[in-house]
């Protein structure tokens, strides 16, 4: 009466474009600087699935001889969930304007400290202090996606009921609890410096708890 799949990843990504939807380069003459994580470099992910049938009513482990109206209570009961822990993936923390005068503001500041001692909170996620807008027409020493952002901890769980109305016909009620803890999963901050909003969190990565009742007819 029990299933599960759990696997574990620890990986590292790194390279000098992650994908054609963004841009990494800053100075095309020096892309050693460019070589770095990639956009979607998730360190450590962790999923545990699984389908318990709880060991009570009729046919089961205990209660197996209880009558019919105590069985459509206790009985045809289970258990199933997803567990999802992971690690943030990082940001390109960057300027708001064209420092270099290269026609482009994708260009990265200074880098003068370490960017994830930051409070880590939604007003003031990674260290401001870490970095500094270089000299006008120079580029910036920080190399791209050094900073990381919130990690993903998610727990959603189901309860499912299966009623038999006859041989061919059966009524399954399930209760769905997505986020049940309601954990606070932040998405990622405002890269970009010397902006209003620069370093503050304004969504969430995964959405508050949800509940959902359903009952499906099988024939």
């Amino acid at each position: 009466g029990l299933q599960f799949n759990m696997n574990y990843t620890w990986q590292k990504a790194l390279d000098g474009q992650s994908s054609l939807a963004e841009v990494k380069v800053q100075d095309p003459f020096n892309r050693h600087l460019d070589y770095s994580r990639s956009s979607w470099d998730t360190r450590q992910v962790f999923n545990f699935a699984y389908v318990y049938e709880l060991p009570f009513g009729r046919g089961r482990q205990f209660g197996g001889d209880i009558g019919a109206a105590a069985d459509a209570i206790l009985g045809g009961w289970s258990l199933e969930g997803i567990t999802r822990l992971e690690t943030g993936p990082p940001v390109n923390v960057r300027l708001s304007r064209d420092v270099a005068n290269t026609g482009r503001s994708r260009q990265r500041p200074n880098l003068v400290g370490n960017p994830n001692a930051g409070p880590k909170t939604p007003d003031a996620w990674f260290s401001d202090s870490a970095f500094e807008i270089p000299q006008q027409y120079t580029f910036g020493s920080a190399g791209a996606y050094i900073t990381d952002s919130d990690g993903i901890v998610s727990f959603d769980i189901a309860i499912q009921k299966e009623f038999q109305v006859s041989e061919r016909h059966a009524i399954e009620f399930r209760a769905e609890f997505f986020n049940l803890p309601n954990t606070v999963n932040f998405a990622r901050p405002e890269e970009r410096l010397q902006r209003g909003n620069t370093n503050t969190i304004v969504q969430q990565s995964v959405a508050p708890r949800q509940i959902q009742l359903g009952l499906r007819w099988r024939f």
